[in-house]
């Protein structure tokens, strides 16, 4: 695990934006990373946090504390692991960084030192103004709660003082460093030992800094170093960062360097000392055509990794950022990566945190001129520098590990010049394995009127590879090519032996004499304004509409519901564009949430879900008015795992178009979503295979049935008629061939007529079969429930 938090401030260049705190959430999968592994998202959360500068820890209990600071304000957020609120304080103060004690309480530096408890109550505020020239400028916390504080007295003076657990002064210390001073860096050692770095300025060809090794009780210096660059063609330099490595007691300096030179070369240096202070290596560094300081780590056997902003050596020369791995025993530069900006000309670097196993995490970001939008870079390098992923996503800048390996990343959102709502985001992903997926075909069946069996059939073109299968009732089956007594859906998935690289599929298994019945989504039946769902014969579709807030999706999707029915004859709102003389009722994304229907100009996406029935197979749907500039409206379909079986673009041909979408007879499909601007859809044609009779209808005798009503919304009657006397069963089941209750049971006397009440007042609208058994006879009988 991580060792040492850092707490830096980091300078992001200012513009027009204005910035809302983002907090990304990772888990790390162990054993270690491989070249294989990727990240992988796996949830967000939005929450509504004002922030210029953002910092986030990891508590003992694995959860992450968030700082969103602006102004003179700041809001402290303790979140859990799934990405809830646990608490949420503000505090009055231009706080720059926080730290936490081993009992989870927290501490936020500014003008003052404010203390939260573990359950985010303020404990006490410790007034710094006394002694700092603006604000404490660097801060640490020892296991016990002690707090030390580093900052500015003067230009020429820096002040260090030491507060106890419970906010009262225990000691303060006044330092001249005449002349200037630059920088200051506060670290804990082991025991009693507190270490204090700092740089002045000195002459154009000399700049030095300076070590000190403190007494924690009584403050008394116990060294004192300086160190002077010297050496030829190297110029001013000062310490930028200090860090303490436990494993060695060891300390690291890390350095940013200028040449005297009419064009200076910027570099960063790295110097390591023993706990007494002697010097034990010292080296520059220079990656790119200048190298300025942005970030740095150690990982357990004490390497050292850097992560720079770089003016690259191209022309014009844009800016990028390297990441970097130092030999921590030799100071031997083991291997640097740059990012070149995948657009424009200028990425910022962050941060970066090593992970257990060596691999390093850096963080960056870089402006989409085409949105206008910062967009997140997310790299990951193995321990010997080879790049496995890199993502662009939504804004991460500051990172901190938990005990268990999550890893949690904060930053801020943007918002072009306008004044809007803040929102502090939490994504959440996982390093899982990518590999090279085998290749899979696979076949069901349908059950055999003989045997009651099928046989499903699975092939790979890939080797050394072993298969395994999954029933409807979770039964697993490892043969190639099991044999299976029960229709439903069997997901079959190989593997290539020795990993974890694997390919899965589902096919399905259908009872005998099934056929198709079709039917059409066009909610001419449903009332003008917001809907949730919409029956079918065939049972009750869900539907939900995500409305954007903006053009280019920089502020988050509305959290309700915005689908709602549009009558195209009568348009509303300002929505001329979408009058028909024939399509009626059509399907919108709604502007806000009243029943007056009025399409939102930045669209958004509708989900239809057909859980309650399907799957089905999806034949066509209608779309209109898809606006020329709406070229990335899309419908995809997926399956009940979430897999994405078809994807189709709707064309952008103009205001008021007219088009039908093929969708290919798509099956297996439990839920479609279509991302579309400020169109409508219509008339979506789907289909279902429906158990008609099974095996026995076709060599037995068939029953005299009906039911009255067949359509009905609360109750009905089966009426059968047997000619032979035997013990009779009528039972009630879905179209997938489920079994729902058993209706009646009794002996039938031959050429009796008997009476079968069915209650539907707790079934959800769609169709069922009756299935009515007596003796060697058999008869299914459709029911409807329709409200």
């Amino acid at each position: 695990m991580k060792q040492i938090y850092y707490f830096l401030q980091h300078a992001f260049p200012k513009s027009t934006y204005q910035y809302g705190i983002v907090l990304l959430t990772f888990l790390l999968l162990l054993p270690a990373l491989t070249t294989a592994q990727v990240f992988k998202h796996e949830w967000l959360r939005y929450f509504e946090q004002p922030a210029e500068l953002t910092d986030i820890l990891t508590t003992s209990d694995n959860h992450a504390i968030a700082l969103a600071s602006i102004d003179r304000t700041a809001t402290v957020t303790k979140l859990n692991t799934n990405g809830f609120t646990l608490w949420a304080t503000p505090v009055n103060d231009a706080v720059t960084m926080i730290a936490l004690d081993a009992q989870n309480n927290a501490y936020l530096l500014g003008n003052a030192v404010t203390k939260l408890s573990a359950g985010g109550n303020l404990l006490w505020t410790h007034d710094l103004t006394p002694y700092a020239l603006s604000f404490g400028e660097t801060m640490q916390v020892d296991a016990a709660g002690n707090v030390y504080v580093a900052g500015y007295k003067s230009k020429a003076e820096l002040f260090l003082v030491k507060l106890s657990p419970s906010g009262s002064t225990l000691w303060t210390k006044t330092i001249a460093t005449d002349p200037m001073i630059r920088s200051a860096e506060v670290v804990l050692g082991i025991g009693d030992e507190l270490y204090l770095t700092y740089s002045k300025e000195g002459s154009r060809t000399e700049q030095a800094f300076i070590l000190l090794k403190l007494d924690t009780e009584t403050a008394a210096t116990l060294y004192s170093r300086e160190f002077i660059n010297t050496r030829e063609g190297s110029g001013r330099y000062w310490a930028r960062e200090l860090i303490w490595h436990d494993n060695s007691s060891h300390l690291y300096v890390i350095m940013e360097q200028t040449q005297h030179l009419s064009s200076p070369v910027r570099m960063l240096g790295v110097a390591k000392l023993d706990a007494s202070g002697t010097l034990l290596w010292e080296d520059d560094y220079h990656f790119e055509q200048r190298d300025y300081y942005a970030d740095a780590a150690l990982d357990e056997a004490g390497n050292v990794f850097l992560l720079t902003e770089a003016q690259l050596n191209h022309t014009p020369p844009p800016y990028g950022f390297v990441t970097a791995k130092i030999d921590g025993s030799t100071g031997e530069k083991l291997w640097a990566d740059t990012y070149d900006p995948e657009y424009g000309d200028r990425a910022y670097p962050s941060e970066l945190a090593v992970l257990p196993d060596g691999s390093v995490i850096s963080l960056g970001s870089t402006v989409n001129p085409a949105t206008r939008t910062t967009e997140a870079v997310m790299l990951l390098h193995t321990s010997d520098g080879t790049l496995l992923d890199k993502k662009i996503n939504t804004h991460s800048y500051y990172i901190a590990i938990s005990n268990t390996g999550e890893i949690y990343l904060s930053g801020y959102i943007s918002h072009d010049g306008e004044d809007s709502v803040y929102n502090l985001t939490v994504n959440k992903y996982t390093i899982s394995d990518q590999c090279a997926a085998p290749e899979l075909t696979a076949r069901g069946g349908i059950l055999s009127c003989e045997t009651g069996t099928a046989q499903l059939q699975a092939s790979s073109v890939t080797g050394n590879v072993s298969f395994t299968w999954t029933g409807p009732d979770s039964t697993t089956y490892h043969e190639q090519n099991p044999v299976v007594s029960l229709a439903g859906f069997y997901t079959v998935t190989v593997t290539i032996n020795g990993t974890v690289c694997s390919t899965s599929t589902t096919v399905s298994v259908l009872s005998a004499l099934q056929n198709d019945v079709c039917y059409t989504l066009d909610f001419s039946n449903e009332s003008k304004g917001l809907i949730s769902m919409t029956g079918t014969g065939a049972g009750t579709v869900k539907i939900w509409g995500s409305k954007n807030n903006d053009q280019y999706g920089q502020l988050p999707p509305s959290p309700e519901n915005h689908a709602a029915v549009f009558d195209t004859g009568m348009p509303t709102g300002d929505d001329d564009d979408l009058y028909t003389e024939d399509w009626g009722n059509v399907l919108i994304i709604n502007q806000d949430l009243t029943d007056v229907p009025n399409d939102n100009q930045f669209g958004g996406k509708l989900y239809l879900d057909f859980s309650a029935f399907g799957p089905v197979t999806l034949k066509s749907m209608k779309v209109l008015d898809v606006d020329e500039y709406e070229d990335n409206s899309w419908v995809a379909l997926f399956d009940e795992h979430g897999n994405q079986l078809k994807s189709i673009q709707l064309q952008p041909l103009g205001n008021n178009s007219k088009q039908t979408i093929d969708l290919g007879s798509t099956g297996r499909v439990m839920r479609m979503e279509i991302t579309l601007g400020s169109g409508a859809v219509d008339d979506i044609k789907f289909c279902m295979k429906v158990r008609e009779e099974d095996c026995s209808a076709a060599t037995t005798n068939t029953l005299a049935a009906y039911a009255t009503p067949t359509l009905f919304s609360d109750r009905t009657t089966i009426a059968f008629e047997a000619t032979e006397a035997a013990p009779y069963t009528v039972t009630l089941h879905d179209l997938r061939g489920n079994l729902i209750s058993e209706l009646a049971a009794g002996t039938t006397i031959a050429g009796e007529t008997k009476q079968v009440e069915v209650d539907g007042a707790a079934l959800p609208n769609g169709m069922y079969i009756a299935r009515i058994i007596s003796g060697s006879q058999s008869k299914s009988v459709k029911l409807i429930v329709s409200r």
